[in-house]
């Protein structure tokens, strides 16, 4: 099953179909010298700029991205919290045992939206779901999976230098480029980058 970190709460529940026969792993990489690389996908809780109360707003937040209120969402919801400590508390990992493996993931995690695929992000996530799928129900092999995808991505980039792009996707930054989220601090001009912000808390 490919899925986002909250089905597994949902598969250990007790009444789950599928109780003691899932588990997560990290997802594999491209030979010896490849790199494990999930996606990284960050919800923020924000305070717009031109807000008159902003700090009545900040009281939610703060209480909402405390230690103690992700723990308890962690732990009930196996969602993935921002606070790095988590990772090693010890209810947490007794409800949730593959967060032991998450700090390794987040520090070779890719944001997501990808700027590779840019405005045609969605195409190329298309093609990679659709085509994973048909290799787990038997409809394909991984070789035709892997081609397809490819084939995919290979117009998607082209498109790009085409249109002007001469460098490519290798000269834009993190969470920059059409179709790209983009997120701000407040009052500021400056984009957020969630890679970055975990590292440097969870060094």
């Amino acid at each position: 099953m490919r899925n986002w970190p909250y089905a597994y709460a949902l598969g250990a529940d007790t009444k789950s179909a599928v109780l003691g026969k899932i588990d997560v792993t990290i997802l594999p990489k491209g030979g010896d010298d490849g790199n494990d690389a999930a996606w990284l996908v960050s919800c923020q809780f924000m305070i717009s700029a031109y807000s008159k109360v902003a700090d009545a707003a900040a009281d939610p937040v703060r209480y909402l991205s405390s230690v103690e209120v992700q723990k308890r969402i962690a732990i009930h919801f196996s969602v993935l919290p921002t606070r790095p400590v988590l990772y090693s508390d010890p209810e947490v990992l007794a409800n949730n045992p593959f967060f032991k493996i998450m700090p390794n993931v987040f520090n070779s995690a890719v944001a997501r939206p990808s700027p590779v695929g840019a405005a045609d992000y969605n195409q190329l996530s298309t093609a990679f779901f659709q085509n994973v799928n048909s290799v787990l129900t038997g409809g394909e092999s991984a070789q035709e999976a892997v081609a397809q995808v490819g084939k995919v991505a290979k117009r998607i980039l082209r498109q790009d230098l085409v249109g002007g792009d001469t460098e490519g996707f290798r000269g834009r930054r993190l969470n920059e480029g059409p179709g790209a989220a983009r997120n701000y601090r407040r009052g500021s001009r400056t984009p957020l980058d969630p890679l970055a912000f975990w590292r440097r808390y969870s060094a």
